[in-house]
């Protein structure tokens, strides 16, 4: 029956070894990530996105979107940040609540971020001046448009969200903050 499926797989899955457990989940995540991102991108269909990264991007976007080759991540990237209008950002669904490193890479270039809502951003940013986010990829269009429409407002948020950064989230910071913590801890 149908219904039981889900026990069923449950059942066997749990009757494999560790190892082949977690490649099924990993698999699972990738994949789910994958479907879900293609179709969070395609919602900016409307504003010919370029989209850097590899030959995969072509095949799953198709020719509506501009598909460049991946940029190096220390030399390049900082000036794509910084030079595009609007930064696009998704996190994979295995991180269903912390952020992934392009919110902080973004803001540290000077470069506007639109990012899906994580429960950690709260922790991290002021999100009402200093990040924009999307709960809904539905929400998407009418974001981009209004941030599209208001370059002033783009550059008043990419800059307090900068100033966070530097402030706040840097490797040094945290560095300190371990330090710190374990100092505490190990007296």
């Amino acid at each position: 029956m149908i219904d039981n499926q889900p026990e069923k797989v449950r059942e066997n899955l749990n009757n494999l070894p560790e190892k082949y457990r977690r490649e099924i989940e990993a698999t699972v995540y990738w994949k789910a990530t994958l479907l879900h991102r293609s179709r969070t991108i395609s919602m900016l269909e409307e504003f010919n996105p370029v989209v850097y990264g590899d030959d995969g991007w072509r095949s799953l976007l198709g020719n509506s979107f501009t598909v460049k080759s991946r940029v190096d991540y220390y030399n390049e990237l900082p000036l794509v940040y910084n030079a595009s209008e609007v930064n696009f950002n998704t996190t994979s669904l295995q991180m269903p609540e912390a952020v992934n490193q392009r919110v902080f890479d973004v803001p540290a270039c000077g470069g506007f971020l639109l990012t899906d809502y994580q429960e950690a951003l709260e922790e991290l940013f002021d999100i009402k001046n200093e990040m924009v986010v999307y709960s809904s990829i539905e929400e998407i269009p009418d974001i981009m448009r209004f941030y599209l429409a208001n370059p002033e407002l783009r550059k008043k948020k990419a800059l307090a969200a900068m100033k966070r950064v530097l402030k706040e989230h840097t490797y040094l910071n945290r560095i300190k903050f371990i330090i710190d913590t374990m100092r505490k801890l190990f007296k």
